[in-house]
């Protein structure tokens, strides 16, 4: 459920929230923001492949712990699949890995406009692989407004993300 829409600008301070973009999103970043962006390779355990490697199906586990020596998950009470409660996978085993390249910079938030949207579900069509929907430009700001947000809400809309975003400069994450 979408209620949240920040403006964040680019910043040289490296102690600030470092924001990633991948897919469509960094090319998007790459294309509409006129400061460099930092390539990273980033690496996370695929625990899809780790389940099936244990013959169990991912999807049917939620996370339940972590500790410096392994990360727990426990059977969902809404899955029907035979299997262990529970499952532990060991820091000391070898666990699949899958590796990706991401682009990024850092930020600061520069306005934050909440819970003023038509349709909270919107984002079901539109998320990204992040869960979130990031726009680079004033065009697909105005048409998020006319579509999402509510007329009686277009003014502060206007005030509070049109007015403070800056093309080239800042993009909108709506999550």
């Amino acid at each position: 459920m979408a209620s949240e829409i920040y403006i964040f600008q680019s910043t040289d301070n490296k102690s600030k929230l470092f924001h990633t973009f991948e897919g469509r999103t960094a090319f998007g970043a790459l294309v509409h923001l006129k400061v460099p962006l930092i390539e990273k390779k980033d690496s996370y355990i695929d625990w899809t492949k780790a389940f099936q490697e244990k013959g169990l199906t991912y999807s049917d586990y939620e996370w339940a712990y972590s500790t410096e020596t392994e990360t727990a998950f426990t059977r969902k009470a809404s899955s029907s699949a035979t299997g262990p409660q529970d499952i532990c996978f060991s820091t000391s085993e070898p666990l699949p890995m899958t590796s990706r390249h991401l682009f990024g910079l850092h930020t600061q938030e520069v306005s934050c406009y909440r819970k003023s949207l038509l349709d909270n579900d919107f984002l079901s069509a539109h998320e990204e692989p992040d869960g979130a929907l990031t726009m680079f430009t004033k065009l697909q700001l105005d048409s998020f407004m006319h579509t999402y947000v509510n007329k009686a809400n277009h003014e502060r809309f206007i005030r509070e993300v049109m007015d403070v975003f800056q093309e080239g400069q800042t993009f909108a994450w709506v999550c």
